[in-house]
C-alpha cells in the first residue's frame, strides 16, 4: 500500500461525528430517541433549529448548555423528564 493510501485510510479510522439523543423518562418511560447526527460538532444555530422543532422552550439556554456541557434535561407535564445528549463518537468505516 502506498503512503497517500494509508494516510486517507488513517483519516477515516480517526473520523468523528456528533450525535444528538434524548431520553424521556415519564409515566410510561420511552427511552432514547435518536435527533441528529453531525459531521463535526453542531453549532448553536443548528441545535436551536432542532429545538424549534421539538417546540422545546428555553431552547435558547438548553441549547447553550448542551454546546458546554453535552447534558442537559427540562422538566416536562406530569412530572417527567426530558433528557438530552449531545456526544462525539468514532464513526463507523
Amino acid at each position: 500500500m502506498t503512503n497517500d493510501k494509508l494516510e486517507k485510510l488513517e483519516k477515516l479510522e480517526k473520523m468523528k461525528i456528533w450525535i444528538l439523543t434524548s431520553e424521556h423518562n415519564a409515566y410510561d418511560q420511552y427511552g432514547y430517541y435518536h435527533l441528529g447526527w453531525f459531521q463535526k460538532k453542531p453549532t448553536f444555530n443548528e441545535l436551536q433549529k432542532i429545538m424549534k422543532k421539538l417546540k422545546e422552550t428555553h431552547n435558547n439556554s438548553l441549547v447553550e448548555h448542551l454546546l458546554e456541557f453535552g447534558k442537559c434535561d427540562t422538566k416536562i407535564r406530569c412530572g417527567g423528564e426530558v433528557s438530552y445528549q449531545l456526544e462525539e463518537h468514532e464513526s463507523l468505516n
